[in-house]
C-alpha cells in the first residue's frame, strides 16, 4: 500500500501487483474467470483507491534434477533428470520494486506498506531507506504465525507485522455480489 501525499497527482493509494493466471497452467477450470472477476470487483468497489499493475506468467518445459529418495545426500549433478512444466511469474517483483522506489524518491508517499516475505524486494527497500525519509512497513502474509519474517526484510523495514489475523481476513472479504454500474460482479462459486 502506498499512501499518497499528493492526492491530485497520484490518486491511487493501493497498488496491487499481480499477474493474469494462465488457463493451461491453472489449478481449476474457473481460475482465469475467477481472477478476472476479483480484479473487476476491486476496481468497481475502489475505483479511486486501487491500481492493478500486472506482470505475466511464463510456462515452459524445463529439465530438473529429482532427489534420489534412496540416497537423499546425493548431489544434484548425480541425480536423474526429468522434464517438467515450469510456471514462473514475471515482472511482478520488478514492477513492485520500481514503483516503490519511484514513489519514494519523488516524495509521492510518506509510507510504503508491502505485503510479502520475498527477498526480491530487499534491494529496493535498501535504496528507499538510504535515499529517502519514507517509512517502510512489511506485513508477512500468513495467519498462523509459523512463517517467520525474512531477516533481510526485517532489517530494512521500520516496522514488521508477522501475521494477519483470521478476524482481519474475514472482515476484509468483499460481498458476494457487487453492484455498481449495469452488471453485477458475483463472487465465484469455487471460492
Amino acid at each position: 500500500m502506498f499512501r499518497s501525499k499528493l492526492r491530485g497527482i497520484y490518486p491511487k493509494e493501493i497498488k496491487f501487483f499481480t499477474a493474469p493466471i494462465l488457463e493451461k497452467a491453472s489449478k481449476s477450470l474457473d481460475s482465469v474467470s475467477s481472477q478476472n472477476r476479483y480484479h473487476t470487483a476491486l476496481e468497481k468497489l475502489y475505483p479511486n483507491d486501487i491500481e492493478i499493475i500486472k506482470g505475466y506468467y511464463s510456462l515452459t518445459q524445463s529439465k530438473v534434477k529429482v532427489v534420489d529418495t534412496n540416497t537423499p545426500e546425493k548431489w544434484a549433478r548425480e541425480c536423474e533428470e526429468i522434464l517438467v512444466w515450469k510456471v514462473e511469474e514475471k515482472q511482478t517483483d520488478v514492477n513492485l520494486a520500481l514503483h516503490a522506489y519511484h514513489d519514494a524518491i519523488n516524495g509521492i508517499v510518506d509510507q510504503i506498506v508491502i505485503v510479502t516475505n520475498d527477498t526480491d524486494i530487499a534491494p529496493a527497500l535498501k535504496m528507499i531507506r538510504e535515499f529517502t525519509p519514507v517509512t517502510i512497513g512489511v506485513v508477512i502474509p500468513t495467519s498462523n504465525h509459523i512463517r517467520k519474517p525474512n531477516v533481510a526484510l526485517s532489517e530494512l523495514a521500520h516496522w514488521v507485522r508477522n501475521h494477519i489475523t483470521d478476524l482481519e481476513l474475514a472482515s476484509s472479504q468483499m460481498p458476494n455480489i457487487i453492484i455498481t454500474g449495469r452488471r453485477p460482479t458475483k463472487k465465484p462459486a469455487s471460492w
